[in-house]
């Protein structure tokens, strides 16, 4: 069964973040540039504590991110335990 790919989180971010840089957001929300960059672009995934703080600055709920990056991890696994399987 092929599962069709979420979008990661880190794509949703890029929407929000619009014309703001990586650097200044990440200065704001008092994270490394490097950390945030991984997440915008899906090589890591959302923590609580991040999704604490981008929930604070875009005035969404933390579980919003975190399920967004846990179904996009979850999707991962099992898109790779399917390529094993077949190979």
């Amino acid at each position: 069964m092929k599962l069709n790919k979420p979008i990661s989180a880190g794509e949703i971010l890029k929407d929000y973040i619009g014309d703001q840089s990586i650097k200044d957001l990440a200065e704001e929300l008092g994270v490394s540039r490097v950390g945030l960059s991984k997440i915008v672009n899906g090589h890591t995934q959302i923590t609580p504590s991040m999704a604490v703080k981008l929930s604070k600055k875009y005035l969404t709920d933390p579980m919003y991110w975190l399920g967004l990056s846990n179904e996009y991890e979850v999707w991962k696994i099992l898109n790779e335990e399917q390529n094993t399987k077949t190979t």
